[in-house]
């Protein structure tokens, strides 16, 4: 697997070359990557499931900048979530893009422990969101 597809600069580098911005999930919150409608499926009958294990406070669901069904959700918990790989895990479990998520715990696995789940947002929904 090539390092450069693991590093947050290269994150940033692809961010810039499509005009998106990244945006970081706060303590307690989920970043789901849903790219079809079967996914949503998921996510929809997961999430329902998760609030028996952990408080789930809050759902925003938006169009993601990709073409077609696909969405992002933020998942806000009543906790903070404990680790990095835990956030992967419940990403994983809602729904969100397998290989995605699957990077995400190779750079965690690799030490590169920096913000291993990241959304790529236009930058008008970033500023809308308060991220700017």
């Amino acid at each position: 697997m090539s390092e450069v597809s693991l590093t947050l600069e290269a994150a940033v580098e692809a961010a810039t070359m499509k005009g998106l911005v990244l945006k970081f999930p706060a303590a307690d919150e989920l970043f789901v990557d849903i790219d079809s409608n079967e996914d949503f499926e998921v996510f929809e009958k997961h999430v329902a499931r998760l609030g028996a294990f952990v408080p789930v406070s809050s759902i925003e669901i938006t169009p993601s900048n990709s073409a077609g069904e696909r969405r992002h959700a933020v998942v806000k918990l009543g906790r903070d979530v404990v680790s990095d790989s835990e956030r992967v895990l419940l990403q994983a479990v809602l729904g969100s893009d397998r290989m995605r998520e699957l990077l995400s715990w190779a750079r965690i696995q690799s030490g590169l422990r920096e913000h291993p789940t990241v959304f790529f947002e236009r930058p008008e929904s970033a500023v809308q969101a308060g991220e700017l």
